[in-house]
Parts: structure tokens; C-alpha cells; sequence
């Protein structure tokens, strides 16, 4: 179905191929995950497959590729889009219409449906998703994951044969990206779909493919099934979700043991090797929040809800934050977790209730003014890029501040050398990598010295190694005395490293507490090894990662 054959492609004006030499066999029906770290030719793969490559993005094309025995790259965009679907890492990037039903039904008017027909498909696939509710919303007023949906939706509804999916669980809470890796499931094993798909967050979708292709540099590394790969490839080792990450560690301990993929494997692994252990005394994790007498932002009893609605997205809400502090803010898509962050900086104001910063009131400062004090990180950083270089974009920042010229330059080096960026910086902020992007971000915003940094999912695309170097810079921060507040779906990330977390349902804090009370008690935010250990009554069940499990295995 799918044939590439020495294929190479290196854009315009870059020095080095982004992926080369690829030889790829793809029959019908197959569902394959592409897997490697950020940088290493995925998202180019799937242009390639899509005709965006040559047709919207030029360069220099070696080799050949076919689909259904046809070469893509001389059909154009109309005809490519009946064959291929696709639904990009940045989803809201291929939204165009004003709300979700047009943007739904945008493809099929395209083609000359008849109006009729794109009622009911629009109104089929709404329902296939759960997501009908949506329909006459504007797109403007969705979460990042409803966007995502809507998108997905955009694609399914013209019933392509194959589909490419870049990242298409990153923005999705964990119930609903369970529930489209099983509508995914359903339409590779009932319809015969071809599914290609990238993710980084391999827990969330490793049970449901069977074929895994590992590429580094711009080549294939490995090709295979999944079990072979990570129990067999080192290279995986660099991938692992938290369930194989922690077996692979056991296995230098028990060398007989086999490496899980689900849940069910990890469970009967688990038993064998204690079986082997004399059960040690379950322990308790000591865990508190300190109390500290005057918060740096505090949010009193807040309602909002948005000039185009007549529902609140928050409701009396209430919280502080502190020094210190790393508090992720968990919940559903569209529980109101974007826009509870975007009242701390200023961005939005509520209807009802107060915000203050140091007890003085937010209402009567500016977004400039309190920017210095709460600095802010949107779920999709390029938007915080306007100027022609990462340097010139860090300059804007201070120069708006009244900093002098010889000042400027002497930070912006500082910055740029604390992140890493240097060589990227006579480069547009908007052409770096996602991980890359978030670095330039975070250095643009901390130039400021804010005390409390408030982040939408900031770890979305990154690979492993990238969401911990990140996350350190985080904890570097947080240690100087400064607040740090993240919203995400990533709740392995997050049961590493934050230190309380809030539960938003529906515009309410439903729960707020240490990190380990509140993730192993909340479904579907409980992390895999808690999932794992729970099975088990000689185990603590508050363990939320595999070194506190290995920790606790090997007293």
C-alpha cells in the first residue's frame, strides 16, 4: 500500500538531510507507531506521505514514494486528501472556519457534498467522538484537547484509507486519549485503516500497535515488533514508558524476567520476582504541604465565563499559591484548566470574585505590569514569537522594560547560555523545534524575574531526555524562592516532579493536595506503576514511579 524506496528530502536553505535513505514497506491495514527523539525526521516522514512534501514544503526530494501505486507528489492537495488524512502535531494550526460543525463539514464542501449529506456525517462523527455538544461552538473558545478532537474529526469525516497522526494524544486528557486510541483500534481491526502514528508518551498507546519503527538522525534504526524492540534494542532504553522503564532496571536484578507491555504482563512479572523477596512491612509516605502565612497569588471565591456564553467556565473557585510551590493543575479537556491560568497573569479577569498578588489587588495593574510578577507560557509557544531572531525577540522583551543597550546584551547572553539556545540565536523563534521552542519561551519570559511562572502543558512534544532537562530548568526556578504552576495531561511527568496537585472538574477544584494523596486516588489520573502496585497488598500504594517501586523492592 505504502512503498518508499531511498528516499531522502533536506529542506531549503538547512545544511543536512532531515531524513534519508528511508526504505519502508507498509501493507494495508497495518498500525504502526514511529518512535524517537524530537528532531529525528518523524513529522517529516509523515509530510512525505501526505504530499505537503514537495507541494508546501520545498527542497530537495532523493528516491521514491508511492501510495496505492500511485506517486503522491504528482497528485494535488484535493485528490491526496481522499486517500490520506492527516492531523498535525499542532492540530489547531489546521483549524480554519469560525465553528466546530463548519470546520467538521469544511473538507466534504470542498468536494461538492451534497448540504444534506454533510448534516448527517457532520452530526455522525460528533457522535462517534462524544463530542456533539460542540458542534455550534466558535473554536476560539475550545481547550487545546477539544481542538485536537475537532481536528481528528475534520479528518475522519472524509473516510480516508490511511491515517497519519502526529502526536495525537498530546493534548488529550487520559480518558479521552484511551478512548481514541480504541476508536483507532476499532477502525484499523473493523475497517482495515492503515494508521501511522508519532507520540512521545509511549504508555498511552504501545498496547495497540504491532509494528514499531525507531528512527534517529533522519534514518530507520529499527524496525520490528514491539516486544522485540524493548527487550531486545538499548536504543529503547532512551523511550521507555515508566511500566517497561522499571523492568528493564529489574531484569539486571532477576535476569529471567520478561519485559511487559500492558498492565496484565507487568502484574504476572511483578509476582514472580516477589515471590522471590520476603514482603517487607508496608510504609506510609509522610507527606505535607507546608503553610506559609501570605501567598504570592491568591484567587477569592473567582467566577468567569466568556462574552459569547451564558455557562461559567469557573465557579467560585478558590486557591493560593506560594513560595516554593510546584503545583500541576490536572483535569478533562474543557474542565476550564487553560483559563483558570490565563486569570493569574491578567489575560482574562473574572466576572466574580478577586485575584490578588501580595495582597494587593490584580484588577487595578496591567497584563505589562503583571508579567514581571507572574510570568506566562501558552500551550503552544510560537505564538510568543514576533521578532526576526530568538535574539532580537529577547531584546524586545527588556527594551520594552527600559533596559539600557549594554544591560540587554549581557543578559541575553546570560540567558541564552542557561538554556542552551546560543546557536539558535539568529534563528526565527517560529522554525525551532516544539522543545526548543519551550526553552526559547521559558528564557524570553524569566528575563523578567517573575515569582511565579504559569505554564499550559509545556511538555507537550518533547521526548524523554527533553521534558527532563526541562523540568529541571522548572526546579532551579522553584528553588530560588519562586512559585511554579503547570497545567498538563502528562501525569507521569508530573508524579515525578511536582509537589501538589489540583483536580479541576467542570470549573471546580474538586481536590487539592501532596502529589502522591491526590494522583493515586484519582481516576483517570493514576499513574501506571500506582495502577501496578494497587494489584498488590504487600506493596505501598501510594508509590507513584518506578524508582519509588525499586526503591522500596530492592530494602
Amino acid at each position: 500500500m505504502i512503498s518508499m524506496k531511498n528516499f531522502s528530502f533536506q529542506y531549503n536553505n538547512t545544511k543536512f538531510p532531515a531524513i534519508k535513505n528511508i526504505n519502508l514497506e507498509i501493507a494495508q491495514g497495518e498500525f504502526i507507531l514511529v518512535m524517537g527523539k524530537s528532531g529525528c525526521g518523524k513529522t517529516t516522514l509523515i509530510r512525505a506521505l501526505n504530499g505537503l512534501i514537495p507541494h508546501f514544503y520545498g527542497g530537495e526530494v532523493e528516491g521514491s514514494v508511492q501510495i496505492k501505486d500511485t506517486n503522491p507528489f504528482k497528485l494535488g492537495p484535493r485528490k491526496i486528501s481522499t486517500m490520506v488524512g492527516t492531523v498535525f502535531q499542532n492540530s489547531e494550526n489546521q483549524l480554519l472556519m469560525k465553528n466546530v460543525d463548519s470546520e467538521i463539514a469544511f473538507g466534504m464542501e470542498n468536494l461538492g457534498y451534497a448540504p444534506k449529506t454533510m448534516e448527517v456525517q457532520v452530526h455522525q462523527i460528533a457522535e462517534q467522538l462524544g463530542f456533539h455538544h460542540l458542534l455550534a461552538r466558535e473554536i476560539s473558545t475550545l481547550s487545546g484537547g477539544e481542538k485536537q478532537k475537532t481536528a481528528f474529526a475534520s479528518i475522519l469525516v472524509m473516510k480516508p484509507d490511511i491515517l497519519l497522526l502526529d502526536e495525537p494524544t498530546s493534548e488529550l486528557d487520559p480518558l479521552a486519549a484511551k478512548e481514541l486510541m480504541e476508536l483507532l483500534r476499532v477502525l484499523n481491526k473493523r475497517d482495515n485503516k492503515t494508521i501511522i502514528i508519532t507520540e512521545h508518551r509511549l504508555e498511552r498507546v504501545l498496547a495497540y500497535v504491532d509494528r514499531l519503527i525507531l528512527t534517529k538522525d533522519g534514518e530507520i534504526l529499527a524496525d520490528s515488533d514491539p516486544k522485540d524492540l524493548f527487550c531486545s534494542s538499548e536504543y529503547s532504553k532512551s523511550f521507555s514508558p515508566p511500566l517497561i522503564e522499571l523492568f528493564q532496571e529489574l531484569k539486571t536484578d532477576y535476569p529471567d524476567t520478561k519485559i511487559p507491555l500492558n498492565l496484565i504482563e507487568a502484574k504476572n512479572s511483578l509476582n514472580n520476582i516477589l515471590s522471590l523477596l520476603k514482603p517487607s512491612k508496608k510504609s506510609d509516605i509522610q507527606e505535607t504541604i507546608d503553610s506559609k502565612p501570605v501567598p504570592l497569588l491568591k484567587l477569592d471565591d473567582i467566577s468567569f465565563r466568556y462574552p459569547s456564553s451564558t455557562d461559567w467556565v469557573l465557579k467560585n473557585l478558590s486557591m493560593s499559591i506560594h513560595s516554593k510551590d510546584f503545583i500541576a493543575i490536572v483535569g478533562k479537556n474543557g474542565s476550564g484548566k487553560t483559563t483558570l491560568m490565563k486569570q493569574m497573569n491578567g489575560l482574562l479577569r473574572p466576572q466574580v470574585g478577586r485575584i490578588t498578588y501580595l495582597d494587593q489587588n490584580t484588577k487595578n495593574k496591567t497584563i505589562a505590569q503583571l508579567s514581571r510578577d507572574v510570568g506566562y507560557i501558552f500551550q503552544n509557544p510560537s505564538i510568543q514569537f514576533y521578532q526576526d531572531s530568538l535574539y532580537d525577540e529577547l531584546s524586545f522583551v527588556l527594551k520594552n522594560y527600559g533596559y539600557k543597550e549594554k544591560e540587554r546584551d549581557s543578559l541575553i547572553q546570560e540567558s541564552l547560555d542557561q538554556f542552551k539556545l546560543y546557536q539558535y540565536k539568529d534563528k526565527y523563534g517560529r522554525f525551532l523545534s516544539i522543545g526548543e521552542q519551550q526553552r526559547a519561551a521559558l528564557a524570553t519570559v524569566l528575563l523578567l524575574k517573575p515569582s511565579i511562572l504559569v505554564l499550559d502543558e509545556p511538555t507537550h512534544g518533547m521526548d524523554i531526555q527533553q521534558k527532563i532537562e526541562f523540568m529541571e530548568y522548572l526546579n532551579i526556578y522553584r528553588m530560588q524562592g519562586n512559585a511554579v504552576v503547570l497545567v498538563t495531561h502528562d501525569i507521569e511527568t508530573i508524579a515525578k516532579y511536582a509537589k501538589r496537585v489540583i483536580v479541576l472538574s467542570e470549573g471546580r477544584i474538586i481536590d487539592d493536595g501532596p502529589t502522591h494523596s491526590v494522583l493515586s486516588s484519582h481516576e483517570p489520573f493514576i499513574p501506571q506503576i500506582n495502577k501496578l502496585v494497587k494489584q498488590f497488598e504487600e506493596l505501598p500504594n501510594w508509590i507513584l514511579t518506578p524508582k519509588e517501586l525499586l526503591e522500596v523492592l530492592r530494602q
